[in-house]
């Protein structure tokens, strides 16, 4: 066997009748080439998982040559250096030796990782193993951290053998553009896809029980999700799962959903109308805060959702309207703060408790009519909770307007 020798290689080195291989990034995989040329280890402990990845080629005359070589590499090792070269050059750029474009492109993912900056032995270990188990019928679960601030991994589905995904198992991936997740598919851990700068889409199969805290924070491109519909298992959007989402324009909440957790959207500044399910019972604090653009919401009928949490709908300033269901008795601190087009709100027969600076800075706001307390006590309206507001904005308790009270800063108090 001839061993290539140490230049740079070159995509322009390829067969030109490899018409498929235009669609991958060239002068990024000739820079990713100059770099593991340049810094291959021969002490790297991902060499083993290279082997045995190569091996698994559909090209018989790659299985043979490979073989060989790592057997010559065993007795002499200072070929060790041509190891990555030669592996490049006969699974990625010779489509006549029989490897598929699919492998060819698991391998193009495989060198990514290789070379990945920062990142420990380790952690490449980690990353090249999961590669190379993809397709592996018994491989049901995405390790934690597997992909890590792997910049470059870009994959945009997964094998319908994956029942979990592990925490962080994602997280800074800056190269996924799209994930579609496979039926059988049954959580997402915490943070899995965070910080996915150039997310833009993902399919979530009705099969998902669980989508964990942080999911998809920070995913600045992220405009089209598909929530689980037909699962009665999934009832909870976890904490922080869209926060900063700045994107997201839209968003379909199923049915089965009883929670929505703290900051779940806080961030999403493009987010222009939402439709909260009738079986939501609790919605956590800072749910849709600085949601900018929001101009409908439709809150939940039932009889378990009785509070307005604390800066739910803090600086939401396309917000106008605002019907508050009967269900309610309390609307805590900060809730519609800072909501400046907000024009109308119907408070609801049953509110009992107004938090401080609840409607602070609502500045487009003229009434505010509350419940007859002085027939049907208790009731309490703290002295900041029109802070802010149009010196024309009047308030009314029952038929008794306490509108010069309010904007003295005393509390308004029924017992």
């Amino acid at each position: 066997m001839t061993l290539p020798s140490l230049h740079r290689l070159s995509l322009r080195e390829e067969d030109p009748t490899d018409a498929p291989f235009d669609a991958l990034r060239r002068q990024e995989i000739e820079d990713l080439l100059e770099r593991m040329n340049a810094a291959n280890d021969p002490n790297d402990p991902c060499r083993e998982n290279l082997r045995a990845f190569c091996m698994s080629s559909p090209s018989p005359y790659l299985r043979s040559a490979c073989e060989a070589f790592f057997e010559r590499l065993c007795r002499n090792p200072p070929f060790a250096n041509v190891l990555v070269p030669f592996l490049c050059h006969n699974g990625l750029y010779n489509p006549y030796q029989g490897a598929t474009r699919q492998w060819r492109r698991q391998w193009f993912l495989f060198c990514r990782v290789w070379h990945a900056p920062n990142q420990t032995p380790q952690k490449r270990t980690v990353a090249i193993n999961t590669l190379r188990r993809l397709d592996d019928p018994l491989m049901s679960a995405i390790p934690q951290r597997a992909f890590e601030r792997f910049n470059h991994v870009d994959l945009d589905t997964l094998p319908s053998t994956i029942l979990i995904i592990a925490p962080r198992a994602f997280y800074h991936c800056h190269m996924i553009t799209h994930m579609r997740l496979r039926l059988n598919l049954t959580d997402i851990g915490t943070q899995a896809f965070s910080h996915c700068h150039a997310l833009e889409s993902v399919f979530v199969p009705d099969s998902v029980n669980d989508i964990g805290p942080g999911a998809f924070a920070y995913c600045y491109s992220l405009h089209t999700v598909r929530l689980p519909e037909n699962n009665q298992a999934f009832a909870r959007l976890a904490p922080s799962t869209f926060l900063n989402c700045s994107d997201l324009r839209e968003l379909d909440l199923p049915p089965t959903l009883q929670t929505i957790g703290e900051s779940s959207m806080r961030g999403c500044i493009s987010l222009e109308g939402l439709v909260l399910p009738n079986n939501v019972q609790v919605i956590g604090d800072q749910a849709f805060r600085n949601c900018r653009s929001l101009a409908t919401l439709l809150l939940p009928y039932n009889d378990e959702f009785d509070e307005i949490p604390a800066f739910m709908c803090c600086q939401c300033r396309r917000l106008r309207r605002i019907v508050i269901p009967p269900s309610v008795e309390t609307i805590r601190a900060d809730a519609f703060e800072g909501c400046t087009r907000l024009e109308y709100v119907d408070v609801g027969p049953n509110v009992a408790y107004v938090g401080a600076r609840a409607f602070a800075g609502c500045t487009a706001l003229r009434t505010l009519r509350f419940p007859d307390w002085n027939a049907y006590p208790p009731g309490r309206i703290e002295g900041s909770a029109i802070e802010g507001c149009s010196p024309n904005l009047r308030v009314f308790v029952g038929d008794e307007e306490v509108t010069q009270t309010l904007q003295a800063g005393v509390s308004v108090n029924y017992r």
